[in-house]
């Protein structure tokens, strides 16, 4: 009898130490994975057409100017949905505009230096303004030459998506609206609002550049839209 007690004491004390084990192991795994998530949200994404280094770490941010507008640094699968949330909150009809540089052979009629080409597209409804996004997303979010926006007419408000990930909105009355946005998309509000701009010196230098999506460039998307209404509004110089 005594024996047999003792068998079953080392049977349960065995089966305890499993249970312990199978949960200890689970626990262990179980912070290895939140912390990978964690790593995994943390990792700023560059669009095709940019290369910066050691920016892995920024975070997706945004901060208030003295003007009352936002300037935000967004990582790029963020960068659709801010387009699409912040033409929302634009009154309509809007405009889009798109900023691309000079060809060579255009800079070289200009006696050198840096230009740009900048286009309008007046009086859209949200629709053209939606199926221009949905047409060329991939341009809009890839190219890093670049720089595009829609604007309002009635309000003057405007989203502008700039150099190096870089967005501004402009809009007093809508500002509010687009701080909520920013909260959807977990993009923190800060005072101490850092960009890619500050990862680019003279010993870490970055590029920017064209590329390619379903066989167009952004040259193709200008030439397109011209025939939807699109004007070349100015040459200006390039910053």
């Amino acid at each position: 009898m005594v024996f047999f007690s003792a068998c079953n004491y080392i049977v349960r004390h065995l089966l305890s130490i499993c249970l312990y084990n199978r949960k200890f192991f689970a626990q262990i795994s179980t912070v290895f994975c939140t912390t990978e998530r964690k790593i995994a949200l943390e990792e700023f994404e560059l669009i095709l057409g940019c290369r910066v280094s050691g920016c892995n770490r920024l975070e997706s941010s945004y901060t208030i100017t003295g003007d009352g507008s936002a300037v935000c640094c967004i990582t790029a699968g963020k960068l659709r949905r801010l387009a699409e949330g912040a033409l929302k909150l634009l009154k309509a009809p809007v405009f889009f505009f798109a900023e691309l540089p000079c060809t060579e052979t255009e800079e070289a009629d200009l006696g050198g230096g840096l230009h740009k080409n900048v286009y309008y597209l007046d009086n859209c409804t949200k629709e053209v303004a939606e199926a221009i996004i949905k047409r060329y997303s991939g341009l809009l979010f890839s190219d890093g030459l670049l720089e595009w926006g829609f604007g309002s007419h009635p309000s003057e408000s405007e989203v502008y998506f700039r150099k190096y990930q870089q967005v501004s909105f402009f809009g007093k009355d809508e500002l509010p609206a687009f701080e909520k946005l920013m909260e959807q998309l977990s993009v923190r509000k800060t005072d101490n609002f850092r960009s890619l701009c500050d990862f680019i010196s003279q010993e870490r230098p970055a590029e920017r550049f064209s590329v390619e999506a379903d066989g167009e460039t952004i040259y193709d998307m200008v030439e397109n839209l011209t025939e939807a209404g699109l004007y070349k509004y100015c040459t200006s110089q390039d910053e």
